[in-house]
């Protein structure tokens, strides 16, 4: 019998990607900083600190399509990180 390779899709592998502040963002898409921020970054930004807490690992939460977070304290405009 065959074993089938683990494959993962492309979301599910950037999912588990995670940055550091300061790194180059290869991908479009929102991003989650360990203190529950999200952010929409383009390719080419940097990944900001956080304004208060200084250096911190972003992960990958998903495309830009899935839209912004609904509730409006988790949302921040990318101004506020730089």
């Amino acid at each position: 019998m065959e074993q089938v390779p683990n494959v993962l899709t492309m979301q599910e592998s950037r999912a588990k990607w995670t940055f550091i502040s300061g790194q180059e963002v290869t991908y479009d898409g929102m991003y989650t900083n360990v203190w529950g921020s999200k952010l929409p970054l383009m390719q080419g930004d940097r990944f900001p600190m956080h304004p208060q807490m200084g250096a911190c690992r972003w992960t990958y939460s998903g495309p830009l399509s899935s839209g912004l977070p609904k509730d409006g304290r988790s949302a921040k405009r990318r101004d506020d990180y730089r």
